[in-house]
């Protein structure tokens, strides 16, 4: 996954691109992706096991009336996300220093 700083696109692999036009339709057409309907007024869609900066990480898509919102990019393969909100600052800086 790559993000185009001057344009905010976001290459999620070679086939598919998200940016601020992306559309629900577009985003149904991926085939790994999972769909959990309507939570808290956004649809929302999700893929796991994308790569960024050499992490693994799961990406959120939140809509709202068709547009898109919200992207969430979430660390998944580390310590701290095991431990979940009960990790501390300092586990946070023992896992970047791994």
């Amino acid at each position: 996954m790559n993000i185009n700083k001057n344009t905010g696109d976001i290459e999620i692999n070679e086939n598919f691109h998200v940016n601020k036009n992306t559309s629900t339709k577009e985003i149904k057409n991926i085939n790994f992706l999972e769909s959990f309907g309507e939570i808290n007024e956004f649809e929302k869609y999700s893929m796991q096991n994308i790569k960024f900066l050499n992490l693994e990480t799961r990406v959120n898509f939140r809509f709202k009336s068709e547009i898109l919102y919200i992207i969430e990019i979430i660390w998944i393969d580390g310590i701290t996300n095991r431990l979940g909100y009960d990790s501390s600052h300092s586990d946070m800086i023992n896992e970047k220093n791994i």
